[in-house]
C-alpha cells in the first residue's frame, strides 16, 4: 500500500541526572530499614506456618498425644501467637525454638512407636519371599545411545 505506520512514546517529563543520583542515593539510605522489614515479615510468616503445621499435627495425632504433652504444646502455641503480634524478631525467633523443643520429643516417641508397630521384616524381607535378584530384575533397564537417521 505504501504507507508507513510509526508510534513514537516520549516521556513528557525526563528526570534529570541529579534527581536520579538523589534516588539512587534514597534507595541505597533505606535499604537497612527495608531488608528489618524483610526480616521481620519473613518470621511472621515463619510462625505462623509453625503454628498452623503444629495445630494440624496435633489434629492428626489425635489420642496418641496425651493431655500433658497437648497443654505444653497448647502453652508454647499461645506464647508463639503473643510474640508474633509484636516486631520483636529475636523474641518471635526464640518462641518458633521454644514450640519446636516442644514438638520434638512428641515427635520422636510417635515416630518410635510407628517404627515398633511395624515390627522387624523377617528373613523375607520387603519383597514378600522373591530373592532380591529376582525383583532387581523387573527394575533393569538399559541406558544407550541413539541417532535418528532421516530416509
Amino acid at each position: 500500500t505504501g504507507k508507513e505506520q510509526k508510534i513514537t512514546i516520549a516521556s513528557s517529563n525526563k528526570l534529570s541526572k541529579d534527581e536520579i543520583d538523589d534516588m539512587i542515593k534514597q534507595a541505597e539510605k533505606f535499604a537497612d530499614a527495608d531488608k528489618k522489614k524483610m526480616e521481620l515479615v519473613e518470621v511472621h510468616n515463619q510462625a505462623e506456618t509453625t503454628v498452623y503445621t503444629v495445630r494440624k499435627s496435633l489434629e492428626e495425632l489425635g489420642e496418641k498425644v496425651t493431655q500433658q504433652e497437648r497443654g505444653n504444646v497448647e502453652a508454647a502455641v499461645s506464647d508463639l501467637e503473643a510474640a508474633n503480634k509484636t516486631d520483636d524478631v529475636d523474641g518471635i525467633k526464640a518462641k518458633i525454638d521454644a514450640l519446636m523443643k516442644v514438638m520434638e520429643p512428641i515427635s520422636q516417641r510417635i515416630y518410635s512407636e510407628a517404627s515398633q508397630q511395624q515390627g522387624p521384616k523377617g528373613p523375607e524381607g520387603p519383597s514378600g519371599g522373591q530373592s532380591s535378584q529376582e525383583s532387581s530384575k523387573k527394575d533393569d533397564y538399559v541406558d544407550a545411545d541413539f541417532k535418528i537417521v532421516d530416509d
